[in-house]
């Protein structure tokens, strides 16, 4: 874990009746540099025999090229930045001169420069002369050791560790580069960005800045940037001083920073100074800049509701919001993902009541808003079947997704029908399945197969669809395997696919881990569009398959985006925002779509005559677990799966009308044929549910990660095919428990 999210962890642990720690034995901490500070509140909370291990390193030398156990690989003299131990095997570091030129002796301090296995080859097509891997040309008394390493631009010495053993420890950067929640950020950069900024770039409109552009006066004549340590959250933070001609205020050049650096160098704080502090020479001086902004974090908000509202929005941002406002959100006050946990923790533990997704929700509104959240949450308390906004809406009638034209469509937690003879019965126990074909998809899979049937084709008559971590999507003869087509998609691909008739073709539709859709062509595999799916959101990352429904194409995001795109041309539709990441597909009956998220802990129901046009929201569901699995309608009802392994069957107006506790975690998709509900859960059980009962259950004696899948004749005769952890493949009677056929296979 990141010493940022570790901060966030320990928060949260103080909201549970006892310490949940106790049977921790080692704790990583890597991608930012631990502070001395969040080591004593780990080693107050950590068992006595807990190892807390520091991980040293960079993207550029696979992450991690040095490690320190603690407390025996810690230094007697402390230090605001804790050591980061000795090389792991196979990696040297030296700590050299200030040209590199000359190793430096135990306890002078230098630049680190990293040797071994974990290099990189480099940048991908860069050319320039400044590299950070450099070769030197002879290693005298270094017989055996490699020539090339890698500049950390890291400033450190060799200490001596407790133990008696020398241990690495890191002062700070070369330059003005400093890592923000586990990303670079050149100081210099930021500097010069707020003293570009001029009044007309805080325009809010293209009109309001061609109305003026004459007003282009400089914002900030001066900017010191730098990096506090604010109880353990590293904060970006900004000095400036204001030309003598703006009236602008910080807040709003926050805003306009947003349009120019990535999320991660825009300041938290912005300090406005009279002057800057100098040193004798006429420098600016940064330590005094650093105090000053220290000094500003220690602001005090009074008490009652709105002191500890105050309170912990000022924690959470690592700064006072003095130039913010009540009416701006906690995003656009400095605050990022990581502090929104942390405002969320602080909250519960004087409101324990109110929900995660309910804090950030409102945070994310304004501050006011929250402010009334945790002001009237005296009356209210959330039950296992909350319902928000719910509205009267007739019955849903049973029936699929889309027009009568789509084509049929077999994917996660599905059926299809073959002929009665291929149907192995109860008395043909053992049957003997056999493996047809295999491709090499070159990485991971996490994503299900998509299956499409094509009834009026010559040959294929079903088509395979499948994507991997390797950005490819490939499409095959599902009988005989032969590849149809490949395509190199822009990024890893976690989810499904879809397909659909549009104007009378069949389209592919495929989404990336990236936040883009694609469409292809089901036959040829040449792309009609790509479009990404929430451009002005974060968190646009997708792990769930889309759904068409109405020539719409229909998709959620980790940012908790759900947005419809017009299947034929690429263009953004609408778009709904969910209370949390949205991991699985959007389900769709007739004019009805319910959206699951995982950290909203939510099912949310929506309403369309067209999905062209924006749904409605109708309730929103509040349960006590994440859900990984797509809801399930059918007839009036919707069955939703929660990680904890609880299913519950939904009413139209979002009342329960039974659950059901099952063994073991659960993230597979249920799957429904007839009035049979067949789940797979990490208990290592398959279940069969009838009306809310368990009919039978299958002990596997392995966990099931997918959605099990039905193969029927049509009539009365099926059987569940069902997967396991360990690459066992089982065929299972629909009807009883017993196993009519296994096979296995390599990998999970």
């Amino acid at each position: 874990m990141t010493p940022t999210l570790l901060h966030a962890t320990l928060l949260e642990a103080e909201n549970f009746p006892e310490n949940p720690w106790t049977s921790l034995r080692f704790l990583t901490s890597s991608g930012e540099l631990l502070t001395r500070k969040l080591l004593e509140k780990l080693q107050k909370t950590l068992p006595k025999d807990c190892t807390v291990l520091n991980l040293y390193g960079s993207t550029e030398v696979a992450a991690d090229a040095t490690y320190a156990e603690l407390p025996r690989d810690d230094v007697a003299i402390e230090h605001p930045l804790v050591p980061c131990g000795r090389a792991i095997p196979n990696v040297w570091l030296e700590i050299r001169g200030e040209e590199g030129d000359a190793e430096c002796t135990a306890g002078e301090e230098g630049e680190v420069f990293i040797f071994g296995a974990c290099l990189s080859s480099g940048y991908f097509e860069d050319v320039s002369s400044s590299s950070p891997f450099v070769t030197f040309p002879g290693r005298p008394g270094r017989p055996g050791r490699p020539t090339r390493c890698f500049r950390s631009g890291d400033v450190g010495r060799w200490a001596v560790a407790q133990n008696g053993g020398e241990t690495l420890q890191i002062l700070g950067r070369c330059n003005q580069m400093v890592k923000v929640r586990g990303q670079r950020v050149e100081l210099s950069l930021v500097e010069l960005a707020l003293t570009s900024l001029r009044s007309g770039d805080l325009r809010l409109s293209e009109s309001d800045r061609d109305q003026d552009q004459q007003d282009q006066h400089p914002i900030f004549t001066e900017a010191a940037c730098c990096l506090v340590d604010h109880r353990g959250t590293p904060t970006l933070a900004a000095a400036v001083v204001a030309a003598a001609s703006s009236t602008e205020t910080a807040a709003t050049a926050r805003r306009a920073l947003a349009q120019r650096l990535p999320a991660v160098a825009v300041p938290g704080k912005v300090l406005l100074l009279d002057e800057m502090p100098r040193l004798p020479g006429g420098k600016i001086d940064r330590l005094a800049v650093a105090q000053k902004l220290s000094a500003s974090f220690d602001l005090k908000h009074g008490v009652g509701p709105v002191g500890v509202v105050a309170d912990a929005w000022h924690s959470a941002l690592g700064f006072g919001f003095a130039f913010n406002g009540e009416d701006v959100s906690f995003m656009e006050s400095g605050g990022n993902s990581a502090g929104l946990m942390k405002l969320a923790s602080l909250l519960r533990q004087h409101w324990p009541h109110l929900a995660y997704d309910e804090i950030m929700e409102a945070a994310s509104v304004s501050y006011n808003c929250l402010l009334k959240l945790c002001q009237s949450s005296k009356k209210r308390k959330h039950e296992d079947t909350e319902v928000e906004m719910v509205t009267d809406t007739a019955a849903e009638a049973e029936g699929d997704v889309g027009p009568a034209e789509t084509v049929e469509v077999l994917q996660r937690g599905g059926t299809c029908n073959v002929g009665a003879t291929e149907i192995p019965r109860g008395e043909t126990r053992d049957t003997e399945v056999v493996l047809s074909w295999k491709a090499d998809l070159r990485q991971c899979v996490d994503a299900p197969p998509l299956l499409v049937n094509v009834p009026k084709a010559a040959q294929p008559r079903w088509w395979l669809l499948i994507g991997s971590h390797s950005h490819q999507l490939g499409c095959f003869d599902a009988e005989s395997g032969a590849q149809r087509w490949q395509l190199q998609l822009s990024d890893r691909i976690e989810a499904g696919c879809a397909c659909a008739v549009i104007d009378g073709q069949h389209r592919v539709f495929a989404v990336c881990y990236d936040g883009k859709m694609h469409c292809m062509d089901l036959q040829s595999g040449s792309m009609h569009w790509s479009c990404v799916v929430s451009p002005t959101h974060s968190d646009t990352e997708i792990k769930s398959a889309p759904v068409v429904a109405n020539a719409v194409a229909i998709v959620g995001t980790h940012g908790g985006t759900v947005a419809g795109v017009d299947a034929k041309s690429g263009e953004r539709l609408w778009e709904v925002k969910a209370p949390g990441a949205v991991f699985a597909s959007p389900a769709i009956q007739g004019q009805t779509m319910y959206i699951a998220t995982t950290s909203g802990q939510s099912i949310l129901k929506y309403q369309a005559a067209d999905f062209r046009l924006v749904p409605l929201r109708q309730w929103l569901l509040r349960l006590s677990a994440p859900f990984f699995a797509a809801p399930l309608p059918f007839a009036a009802s919707c069955l939703v799966l929660s990680v904890d392994g609880v299913l519950r069957c939904l009413d139209a107006g979002g009342g329960r009308t039974w659950s059901l506790a099952l063994e073991g975690n659960a993230f597979g998709t249920p799957c429904r044929w007839g009035e049979q509900i067949f789940i797979g859960t990490h208990g290592g059980h398959l279940y069969c549910i009838i009306s809310g009962r368990i009919a039978w259950h299958l002990a596997v004696g392995d966990v099931i990660y997918g959605s099990p899948f039905v193969v029927s004749d049509g009539g009365t005769g099926a059987f569940v095919a069902v997967a396991t952890r360990g690459g066992r493949l089982l065929l299972v009677d629909a009807k009883g428990e017993e196993i009519l056929g296994s096979a296995e296979m390599s990998g999970e």
